[in-house]
């Protein structure tokens, strides 16, 4: 799946990307990178109030996470 996700990244196909990143956040939640990740894309993808609270979720869970700043 993350390199599906990768894929699509590159491609600029976030929204297409946010079913597989919310897979992998069920199979592995506490992982703050996931979570930075599907903040990004769904920036991307438009939908701001999701971004956020993706980012706040990755700064609870890793308070380095430096892209869940931007």
């Amino acid at each position: 799946l993350m390199e599906r996700v990768v894929r699509l990244g590159k491609e600029g196909k976030h929204a297409s990307a946010l079913p597989d990143l919310d897979r992998l956040i069920e199979r592995a939640g506490k992982t703050a990178r996931l979570w930075e990740m599907r903040a990004e894309f769904r920036r991307k993808s438009g939908d701001l109030a999701g971004a956020a609270a993706d980012a706040d979720v990755a700064l609870e869970l890793d308070p380095r996470a430096v892209s869940a700043w931007i």
